[in-house]
């Protein structure tokens, strides 16, 4: 369900410039990422976004660790 609600939302970014001008398949893919955000949100799914904060294993899968001088070491850098 986690990997079909991320495929929605890059949908929606990607056709951002179409928010607005009354295209039927942007809105439908919104409605449809709106409905499976709150359903997820019912069963008490809420999205992390640990950008910036102390990598923690037991909440966070880390995919590539990456150097960064401006951020300490074992710190979030990017959220896939």
């Amino acid at each position: 369900m986690l990997e079909i609600n991320d495929n929605l939302l890059m949908a929606l970014e990607s056709s951002k410039d179409l928010k607005g001008k009354n295209n039927s398949l942007f809105d439908g893919v919104e409605m449809t990422y709106k409905i499976l955000e709150k359903t997820l949100k019912m069963h008490g799914v809420e999205e992390v976004n640990p950008v910036n904060l102390k990598f923690d294993p037991n909440i966070h899968e880390a995919l590539f660790e990456v150097e960064d001088k401006e951020k300490e070491p074992g710190t979030v850098a990017f959220v896939a």
